[in-house]
């Protein structure tokens, strides 16, 4: 089955349908392959549902703290021919499960400046790779894996800075050798990057 998009925003098989079997004027096709849904097919489909009266089904909006969590469906409305209804791809994208936050780090200096980094339960490594909890790919100064790390204990509310094995990590100026206590504001250096570090989670605000 090959996917297409009208202009309309439905979707038809175009190996069987050579424009739109759901337009009167047939739509002009703008995608030839299967489509990924945009910000602008989810707007569209708001408003289709709102002014056109098309049946659409937005299952979840996008949430800036996760990953593309949208699941989008077109549903045919009564008078559409059901042969070609049949034909309609169900294009759905799973929510993905996530964890709350306990806490950002701030970048206030370096190739990410004004970029934050949510701190999750548990140790949050930092490097240049994009398998580490924190990927800054741009500090070349910076290890590519493990450079160090922030821990968060939900049993004792406390956040903590460890240095990595052989690389240079400071905390407010000063040389970090061995783990330390962070508290709102603290920044750490790691490479040619500054992070502010700030707090969520504490006694009396936490996710339990």
């Amino acid at each position: 089955m090959k996917g297409l998009k009208c202009q309309k925003g439905h979707f038809f098989d175009g190996e069987k349908y050579s424009s739109c079997p759901y337009c009167e004027d047939g739509g002009d096709t703008v995608s030839n392959s299967v489509p990924q849904f945009t910000k602008e097919d989810i707007e569209y489909a708001k408003t289709a549902a709102a002014n056109d009266g098309e049946d659409v089904t937005v299952a979840y909006e996008e949430d800036r703290d996760r990953e593309q969590t949208i699941a989008y469906q077109w549903t045919p409305s009564a008078d559409v021919n059901a042969d070609a209804a049949a034909d309609v791809p169900d294009f759905h994208i799973q929510e993905e499960r996530f964890e709350p936050v306990v806490g950002w780090l701030v970048c206030v200096e370096g190739a990410e400046r004004g970029r934050d980094y949510r701190l999750l339960a548990g140790r949050n490594y930092i490097g240049r790779s994009v398998d580490m909890d924190i990927s800054i790919p741009d500090d070349q100064q910076l290890s590519r894996e493990r450079h160090c790390s922030v821990i968060y204990d939900p049993r004792s509310f406390r956040f903590v800075v460890l240095p990595g094995d052989s690389s240079l990590t400071m905390l407010n100026g000063e040389t970090l050798n061995m783990p330390h206590d962070l508290k709102d504001g603290d920044v750490i250096t790691c490479g040619s990057t500054k992070l502010c570090f700030i707090a969520y989670c504490r006694e009396g605000r936490d996710w339990e």
